[in-house]
């Protein structure tokens, strides 16, 4: 028959490695959370400090938030922004095809019109702004898709 100690005092050893593996989850877990809401709030500051560049240009920087869309977006933005758009504006990309983009920008109120960006050296510039298609010249001078402009003008 197996005797039972009744008078035990203190933690075995298992018990004790027990409680150091969870407290060591708990941190783990803990410092994963921080780290991640931490580079979050930096890339967040980044966006903001791209956004006060200046209007119509916005540099690219190496972080994750500085994907070439938004780039593009905080550049239409910081452009749009500039000629008196309301915070009440939608910004979409249409189409990113090599070093030009093409989108769209929607006024809380009135018609709709199109945008066309160009990345030249890590930077995206907004290069046409309007409700009908840039002309040939632009088209040609960016090397956009002919779809992009209108031939005839």
């Amino acid at each position: 028959m197996l005797k039972t100690k009744t008078n035990q005092k203190g933690f075995a050893a298992v018990e004790a490695i027990l409680i150091v593996v969870i407290i060591a989850i708990v941190a783990g877990t803990g410092y994963y959370v921080y780290h991640t809401n931490k580079k979050s709030s930096d890339t967040l500051d980044t966006s903001s400090k791209v956004a006060q560049s200046s209007p119509g240009k916005v540099t690219k920087k190496k972080t994750t938030a500085n994907t070439n869309r938004d780039a593009i977006l905080a550049a239409i933005k910081v452009y749009e922004t500039s000629k008196g758009a309301s915070a009440n504006t939608t910004y979409t990309i249409g189409a990113i095809v090599g070093s030009n983009a093409r989108g769209e920008v929607q006024p809380a109120s009135g018609d709709p019109s199109d945008y066309i960006a160009h990345n030249s050296n890590g930077s995206w510039q907004i290069v046409y702004s309007g409700h009908l298609p840039p002309g040939k010249a632009i088209g040609t001078q960016y090397g956009l898709p002919t779809s992009w402009y209108a031939s005839n003008r």
